[in-house]
């Protein structure tokens, strides 16, 4: 049977967001839809679709006179983020501690692997392994609606964050090892627990590192 191919709208959005996430986007960046539609080698109605999407999430801006622009990110942006982060994510550590799915702790284990030896050595390729490990648990929660809200809810370097990413430092690891071994036990209080505090703790980072202030 064959498989069935991303709609261009999709790519748009994929080809966006990888350009946001490797800062070639920035904070008050006017978005040319006409260009990124000639780079990309599409039309500019996929572009537009995608743009928009980008707008509802909150990630670009229209702005009267000026066009659609990369949001300047705050700190209310830092706190409704993580505020909405940390219930989604919390739901879904719940439901996938209460899963007896092997194969899906095999894969959380193999990215702890994968990260252990990149500690505060390779921060973008952590920031990778950090955003497929909590990808792997939204899928791990068996909920589909649930994991295309996660998936639709940006985290800071999506609004242009400058940063040193959490996921570089030992602490954030430790945080990520407990909570796939609270899912692989099946403890989703634990599992919650642990979920939030890292969460929690990531935000007051980002907040401290970007506003140098606490929530």
């Amino acid at each position: 049977m064959a498989t069935s191919r991303p709609s261009q709208s999709k790519v748009a959005y994929q080809l966006i967001k990888k350009r946001i996430q490797g800062k070639q986007i920035r904070p008050g960046d006017v978005i040319s839809e006409n260009s990124l539609a000639r780079e990309f080698g599409m039309s500019r109605t996929p572009v537009r679709e995608a743009v928009q999407r980008f707008v509802h999430e909150g990630v670009l801006n229209s702005v009267a006179n000026r066009g659609t622009m990369m949001t300047v990110i705050t700190l209310r942006d830092v706190q409704e983020t993580y505020q909405i982060r940390e219930s989604l994510e919390c739901l879904a550590v719940r439901l996938a501690a209460a899963r007896n799915d092997v194969r899906a702790a095999r894969r959380l284990l193999a990215i702890l692997e994968r990260a252990a030896g990149l500690v505060e050595a390779d921060g973008a390729q952590l920031t990778t392994l950090d955003r497929q490990f909590h990808a792997e648990i939204g899928r791990q929660a068996g909920n589909s609606r649930l994991e295309r809200l996660l998936n639709a809810t940006p985290d800071v370097d999506m609004l242009g964050a400058e940063h040193p990413h959490r996921s570089a430092t030992p602490r954030s690891w430790e945080e990520h090892r407990a909570i796939a071994t609270a899912i692989g036990t099946h403890d989703a209080e634990a599992a919650v627990r642990t979920m939030q505090e890292h969460i929690r703790s990531s935000a007051r980072f980002i907040a401290t590192t970007i506003f140098g202030t606490e929530f």
